[in-house]
């Protein structure tokens, strides 16, 4: 065969292929392996595939709503976030994930894009809305396991203060802590300090700031975030200090948490607001430490969300 010849065959299969297309689109998109119906701008759904009917039942000649939301009967009832009532009004596909529960409480997010499909007949042109479903529950996976790990990170988390002092070292404030035995906690605390003391280094100026993750003494499993910082203490006689003394505040956690070093810029920002301007020897109280740690725990919490939402599928609209 020359060339000529085979383009001309090519040509030949080539329009083959698109008048089989054109008859049958309805087959091709039985094959696909995502879900797919097709809407009237009354919201009744007047195409489904085989992907959609086994995964999501059938809704034909119903309204499409239903299928989110079965106890919804009406077209006054349609979804409030609905994405095919956008795509009609600004002729553009829309994107939404939908979260669903399955009878046996099983849950599953899918993401819904709707596209507007304009169809000529009889010289009048006929809008219609393409709607395609994928699972993507996969993808949400690493959200819960994030959620998951906030809410042990709660449970796992335990602050104290302590001092430079008059005497090299002094415990302020602090909570329990479950892996020092309690007879136990005050010379723990203290032979922390002069090991974070030495570790993060006194100048002149005392060195403030956020520091770490530093291993914990003794204690492999463990981690410290340390913050330094000054405070007013009117008793205080160290003149090197100058009424200012040098604190501590020593966030201990397991080391499974320690990722949430990657937000130690907002962190530092929080603890800044709280301690460091016009804080007073007075004012560093376990009620103090506990509003701490609330708010270190939600900003975590928020810190991890948003970053799920910049890389997931979670936005919705285009």
């Amino acid at each position: 065969m020359n060339k000529g010849d085979y383009n001309s065959q090519h040509l030949k299969d080539t329009n083959k292929i698109e008048d089989s297309v054109e008859i049958n689109y309805s087959k091709i998109l039985e094959t696909l392996p995502v879900a797919v119906s097709i809407q009237n701008t009354n919201f009744i759904v007047v195409y489904e595939n085989k992907e959609m009917k086994t995964r999501y039942n059938t809704f034909l000649k119903d309204y499409c709503y239903r299928r989110w939301h079965p106890n919804q009967n009406s077209k006054t009832n349609q979804c409030i976030d609905c994405p095919a009532l956008i795509t009609l009004r600004n002729n553009k596909p829309t994107t939404i994930i939908r979260k669903l529960k399955d009878e046996n409480g099983n849950v599953s997010f899918v993401k819904v894009i709707h596209s507007p499909l304009i169809l000529s007949k009889n010289n009048n042109e006929e809008k219609y809305i393409v709607e395609v479903v994928y699972d993507v529950t996969e993808c949400f996976l690493d959200k819960i396991r994030r959620e998951i790990d906030i809410k042990q990170f709660k449970k796992e988390i335990w602050l104290s203060i302590t001092s430079f002092g008059n005497y090299g070292g002094d415990v302020i404030t602090s909570e329990e802590l479950p892996f020092v035995k309690k007879e136990e906690q005050r010379s723990f605390l203290l032979e922390m300090s002069l090991y974070l003391f030495t570790a993060i280094g006194q100048g002149e100026n005392y060195n403030e700031g956020l520091y770490g993750l530093l291993p914990v003494l003794n204690h492999q499993e463990y981690v410290v975030l340390v913050y330094a910082f000054r405070f007013s203490d009117e008793e205080l006689s160290e003149v090197r200090l100058q009424g200012r003394d040098y604190g501590l505040l020593m966030i201990f956690t397991k080391i499974s948490h320690e990722k949430i070093v990657i937000y130690r810029k907002e962190i530092l920002e929080l603890l800044d607001r709280l301690l460091k301007h016009n804080c007073e020897k007075k004012d560093l109280t376990l009620k103090l430490l506990s509003i701490i740690k609330k708010e270190l725990v939600n900003l975590i919490e928020r810190l991890e969300n948003q970053h799920f939402e910049s890389n997931s599928f979670g936005k919705k609209g285009n």
